[in-house]
């Protein structure tokens, strides 16, 4: 099974949405990653360990999120106000593409 696959498992088994917990499984991801590679990390945890790195990923993906999140919804930055532009350009052509082509 892919691991898009496995995302959409996990998310309909506990009642997640499908998008977040991809995004979050691939930031802990590339997280750990670069951890490993600088060495930050050991090549083996306890289960507590594990659990712990695990906390701390998800804490860090919330954080990381939120600040995010709160920038875009400011809409004060410059890169708020240029993300929001190409936002607002990409819903409404996809909202405009389904009314000139409804699917179903």
């Amino acid at each position: 099974m892919d691991r898009n696959a496995e995302v959409q498992k996990m998310a309909s088994q506990f009642g997640l949405d499908a998008n977040a917990l991809h995004h979050l499984v691939a930031f802990l991801r590339a997280s750990h990653a670069r951890h490993r590679e600088s060495g930050e990390i050991p090549d083996a945890m306890s289960a507590a360990e594990q659990e712990a790195y695990i906390r701390a990923g998800v804490v860090a993906w919330r954080d990381h999120t939120s600040a995010l999140l709160e920038e875009l919804h400011d809409g004060q930055s410059d890169r708020a106000k240029a993300f929001r532009a190409e936002l607002v350009v990409g819903v409404y052509d996809s909202i405009r593409s389904n009314i000139r082509n409804p699917q179903g």
